[in-house]
């Protein structure tokens, strides 16, 4: 889809209150043309129609991965510093140095190189989307390219359990990938986490340390 037409059913959206998508009633039809000049019409500090086309980054393993852990989309910091988990307030590096008994200061690449000592696997659900925003809840699902995840599991027969880092993650792949996978790997053990984005404030530091911690019991 492209930038335009996403727009457009952002447009749609607010102004008819009518979200456009693929199982919209034949009847509806709209104009590119008239839908982009209502723009004009509405106050821009209010509302935003940026749909940005965004790439996550590549997998962080070595073949003797044991665990997978799974983000959706790196964020809009992630992506500015082209690392995954970036934001200051993420908790994931956090809770990964605590986990692994190692220094939290640590370079990013040092970071990776842990991970990969440790037989983690680090990476996202999607390879590319179009998403307004820096949040789960912005990504356009009609646009969604997902990793390829038949070639992951082909090249990594030691992985044993794939841990969803938020629920984002894990509905993305239970709807997009699990059903393309054989039976051996459908019947990989699969974890939702508390998502470690400092937008999941319910949980303290502590609490999703604590269930975070189920992942030593697979490395």
């Amino acid at each position: 889809m492209s930038p335009l037409h996403c727009r457009c059913q952002k447009i749609v959206q607010i102004v008819l209150g009518y979200r456009v998508t693929s199982k919209a009633p034949p009847c509806f039809s709209y104009n590119f043309g008239i839908i982009e000049h209502l723009v004009a019409l509405l106050p821009a500090s209010k509302y935003s129609f940026t749909m940005i086309n965004i790439s996550g980054f590549p997998l962080v393993a070595k073949s003797d991965a044991k665990i997978l852990i799974l983000g959706s989309m790196p964020g809009q910091k992630s992506l500015e510093e082209n690392q995954y988990y970036a934001h200051p307030r993420n908790s994931f590096w956090p809770i990964m140095s605590n986990l692994l008994k190692t220094d939290s200061v640590l370079s990013y690449d040092d970071r990776k190189k842990l991970l990969i000592k440790n037989n983690i696997a680090l990476w996202d659900v999607l390879k590319s989307c179009y998403r307004e925003g820096s949040l789960d809840s912005d990504i356009d699902q009609s646009t969604i390219e997902p990793n390829d995840f038949i070639e992951f599991f082909s090249r990594h027969k030691q992985v044993t359990a794939v841990f969803f880092n938020g629920a984002k993650a894990e509905q993305l792949f239970k709807k997009n990938i699990l059903m393309t996978l054989n039976q051996a790997q459908q019947k990989l053990s699969f974890f939702r986490l508390p998502s470690t984005s400092p937008a999941h404030a319910a949980l303290t530091f502590k609490q999703k340390l604590l269930q975070w911690a189920v992942i030593k019991q697979y490395l």
